[in-house]
């Protein structure tokens, strides 16, 4: 999917330099947590490879979204 967004993106060369300073590739280590509760992210997570668990924690125990 994210291939796709960045092909289409290349397509539009007068919006493409706009697009690329918004979007920075980042390689997250495994186990990274990326928002801690309570937090509000500033920030739109594609995920290229691996995968993502979001979970919060209700009364001591972790309940994972699925």
């Amino acid at each position: 999917m994210i291939d796709q967004l960045i092909a289409r993106i290349k397509m539009d060369k007068e919006n493409e330099s706009h697009f690329q300073d918004s979007f920075e590739e980042k390689e997250v280590p495994s186990k990274t947590v990326l928002l801690h509760d309570g937090e509000v992210s500033n920030y739109i997570y594609f995920i290229r490879k691996g995968c993502l668990r979001q979970w919060f924690n209700k009364e001591g125990k972790d309940i994972i979204i699925k």
